[in-house]
């Protein structure tokens, strides 16, 4: 292969860092080396079985349109596939019957087969309305072509689910797995971005630390599943009672977190509380069986203090809520 056409390939993996990037310059490059009026990238899709151009790069007098899709059983990639036969100069007499082609104007047609792994991934194709010869060179630069292609869709591809499971890794990591809940980790980050945004725009940070009444009572006496399922019921009802700026979060066990903002005086907190009440008033039903359950809740608010300070106000706040075995109660920490 003429090292003009090399050193044009090593300055192409060079540059280009982007699958579309890579395949476009490739394109210009088999276009000028193989003479053919257009050359384009496709990709396959078997169980839909049809073939779309992704990428082309065409003359003027002929174009093989972005986006053009194409039945695969009317493609003359999948003729050139089954029959071993990678290009051809007079299409219409050998492949007359594809329609695609036909209404295209293809006389002369080049393809290499891309596959990543065992995969048909798609096609890298040069066609033109006229006939032109093609060369064991030309077949040989667009396999070439094809297979660094293939690299490049494989790392795509492979970077895609690395991505995936990276987002997936976070959401575990700051997901309570029993409720589907925050855990603590986000809480944490959670009361931190707040705090930062009531310093900006002024205004305090609510937290409502609610913890359930009797509830080791109810899971020694039913069991650690019905524990389980009533646990996820609450969070579900704490879920769908909280505005759509708050958060609810599972802390741990039987207690559960309310983290707020723009609430700004006494009354704001206080409502809050009942009606985090409210929706845990109404009897749950596991494994058949009606529950019944309370809550009690420590509240406070501020900004002028560090997170773990404000926690443990609500904490504190929660401890006395909880004195003396009293239930359904709501205290607010003394200097909110």
């Amino acid at each position: 292969m003429d090292d003009q056409i090399l050193a044009e390939i090593s300055d192409t993996l060079r540059s280009e860092t982007d699958l579309e990037g890579v395949v476009r310059r490739f394109l210009i490059l088999v276009q000028l080396v193989t003479g053919l009026d257009a050359t384009y990238l496709t990709r396959i899709d078997l169980a839909e079985s049809r073939q779309t151009v992704l990428f082309s790069r065409n003359s003027q007098s002929f174009v093989i349109p972005e986006g053009l899709w194409v039945p695969w059983g009317d493609t003359l990639c999948k003729r050139a596939l089954d029959e071993g036969t990678p290009s051809c100069t007079d299409v219409p007499t050998r492949w007359g019957d594809s329609a695609a082609a036909r209404g295209l104007g293809i006389q002369s047609y080049l393809s290499a087969p891309i596959f990543v792994g065992p995969e048909l991934y798609g096609t890298l194709c040069g066609a033109s309305a006229e006939t032109r010869m093609i060369s064991d060179g030309n077949r040989t630069l667009l396999r070439l072509v094809g297979e660094i292609i293939a690299l490049y869709v494989e790392r795509d591809q492979m970077m895609r689910r690395l991505g995936e499971l990276n987002r997936t890794l976070e959401m575990s990591a700051i997901t309570d797995p029993l409720t589907q809940l925050p855990n603590r980790r986000f809480m944490q980050a959670e009361i931190e971005r707040l705090f930062a945004l009531a310093d900006r725009q002024g205004g305090d940070v609510l937290l409502a630390f609610v913890d359930l009444d009797g509830f080791k009572t109810i899971n020694d006496t039913l069991g650690h599943e019905a524990g389980d399922m009533l646990l996820s019921q609450v969070a579900d009802r704490l879920r769908w009672s909280t505005r759509v700026e708050d958060t609810a979060v599972r802390l741990g066990a039987d207690e559960f977190l309310v983290v707020a903002e723009d609430v700004e005086d006494l009354d704001g907190l206080r409502g809050m509380a009942e009606r985090l009440l409210s929706v845990l008033d109404e009897p749950f039903v596991v494994l058949g069986r009606e529950i019944t359950l309370s809550a009690s809740v420590g509240l406070t608010l501020g900004s002028d203090m560090t997170p773990d300070d404000l926690l443990r106000q609500a904490q504190s706040a929660l401890t006395r809520a909880k004195a003396d075995g009293s239930r359904a109660r709501v205290e607010v920490h003394e200097g909110a």
